[in-house]
This record gives structure tokens, sequence and C-alpha cells, in this order.
């Protein structure tokens, strides 16, 4: 079988508030270290709505304004590690 290791600390936490959410959210990275990341914004059929490619984890992100009322997945991506959360613009 595969061994896993997982160091304390290690893994990136990905902070997503308010959610849901009546105007925009904020997004900040905790453990994220330097390594530059990609967030995709994408709907419920998997369309793509917005993407912020090569960005810095250190700083705080403010998406979903110009969105209406649904679910919606955000995507982050740093080397091989894939997080996604589901987002909910309420009305």
């Amino acid at each position: 079988g595969e061994m896993l290791y997982e160091v304390e600390n290690s893994e990136m936490e990905m902070l997503v508030y308010p959610n849901p959410f009546t105007s925009d959210f904020h997004v900040r990275f905790e453990n994220a270290g330097d390594e530059h990341i990609t967030l995709r914004l994408f709907n419920l059929a998997g369309q793509t709505i917005q993407t912020l490619s090569d960005q810095l984890p250190n700083q705080e992100y403010i998406l979903g304004n110009d969105l209406g009322a649904g679910i919606y997945f955000l995507e982050v991506q740093q080397g091989d590690l894939r997080k996604v959360v589901k987002v909910n613009k309420a009305d």
C-alpha cells in the first residue's frame, strides 16, 4: 500500500469569509509558504468565472462582488496541492 507522510503544520489553510456572502468574500492563507498559487472560481456547471494565476499566497484576496446569487467553488492550487471550497452567494 501507499505510505502517506504528513508533517505537522505543513498543510496550507485556506480561510474564506464570510460564507455565505452577500457582496464579496475574502480569501487568505496560512502555512502557505511563498510558492505562488492559482485561484480559480467556477460555477456548478464547472465553467470558470475568474482565474488569478501566479499569485502570492501571503496577501488577502477579495472576490465574488460581480457574481449572481448561487453556489460557486473556489479552487486553489499550489504546486501539486489542490483545495476546493464551496462558497454560497446569498440574495
